[in-house]
């Protein structure tokens, strides 16, 4: 087990692409990590990907995952087109198998027209987050302009329920210490009533978590794990979701593999979505002509949960993720 789970880590049939194509966002949530340093992908960037995709494909690459990212991605839904029409004539020429097609959004600008377009690119997950009911939610996840988000967002998930298209969308509920209440006993309830008897749509409660940026600046408190567990409970038995069955297999996160990469819209690489200013996270760059310089051992330091199989790091390579100037490269401690 631990040998294939290595061995599909490190393969180089698969690629495994996050990109973020803007770094700019349309919402200032009070809790937001980001610092919107950059804006839209380069073009640069966008050409070496493209050849990336090319190099890859012709060497022999048999699945080519594509993952959208932010900032806002909708800001930027013009190169996300033209990323995936490209990924579309790579399967065409090389036979390449196309995977991913998940996108994290916060949902304002997905109106049927743009959900129709990138589900015909095949992009056919969303991930959308809510903060509670319209008062709770517009305190936290404002526009740029202060103005709350909430009733937008909900137009735009009402009308896609009218589509005739397959998609998947993943209302994700953030809890926070001032909101459970208002997530278990006000959104719930109207999400259940909008949108339980739609299979498209599904529900995933989660605490947020300290990741810097504005967090430290927001007031708010991390939610307490016995009050956000009774809401998680609320969601799973509200929505017939079975709790969670851990077999004896690790879950591997995308962050923990070598042939999974992180492209920031200036060209940066990175392995993990979250910790982008941490500096273990800055694994290298892409080039025009679509090669990439990185440092392997930053990027094998990723791969420390592997050395004991470790779930914890292996689910979550942060976890325990030793200081770069004092590690032991995975490949020495005898994997």
């Amino acid at each position: 087990m631990r040998d294939r789970m290595f061995l599909k880590a490190i393969s180089s049939d698969l690629l495994e692409l996050r990109l973020m194509v803007t770094e700019q966002c349309n919402f200032r949530c009070t809790y937001c990590y980001e610092d919107f340093l950059y804006g839209k992908m380069e073009r640069k960037v966008v050409d070496g990907i493209k050849r990336l995709m090319r190099t890859r494909c012709e060497a022999g690459l048999k699945v080519l995952n594509l993952h959208w990212f932010g900032g806002e991605p909708l800001l930027a839904v013009d190169i996300i087109e033209e990323l995936s029409c490209f990924a579309f004539e790579m399967q065409e020429a090389y036979g390449v198998k196309l995977g991913g097609g998940t996108i994290s959004t916060n949902g304002f600008g997905l109106n049927k027209r743009v959900l129709s377009k990138l589900v015909n690119l095949g992009v056919k997950e969303y991930q959308i987050t809510l903060d509670g009911s319209r008062n709770a939610h517009d305190l936290t996840r404002r526009k740029i302009s202060g103005k709350g988000t909430f009733d937008r967002i909900v137009k735009n998930l009402v009308d896609a329920k009218s589509l005739d298209v397959d998609f998947d969308i993943v209302l994700r509920l953030h809890i926070h210490d001032g909101n459970y209440d208002d997530v278990k006993e006000g959104l719930l309830p109207f999400l259940m009533e909008s949108f339980l008897n739609d299979k498209r749509f599904s529900v995933h409660p989660i605490a947020i978590g300290d990741f810097g940026g504005a967090f430290s600046e927001s007031g708010l408190a991390l939610a307490e794990k016995v009050r956000s567990d009774e809401v998680v409970k609320a969601v799973k038995m509200a929505w017939n979701q079975k709790e969670d069955e851990r077999d004896n297999s690790a879950t591997v996160c995308y962050a923990a593999t070598l042939n999974s990469f992180l492209i920031r819209s200036n060209g940066e690489i990175g392995k993990c979505t979250t910790a982008l200013n941490d500096v273990r996270n800055r694994i290298g760059f892409i080039k025009e002509d679509g090669s990439l310089e990185l440092d392997m051992e930053k990027s094998k330091l990723w791969m420390h949960g592997f050395s004991d199989m470790n779930v914890d790091k292996l689910a979550c390579p942060l976890y325990g993720l030793p200081k770069y100037d004092n590690f032991i490269p995975i490949f020495d401690a005898g994997l």
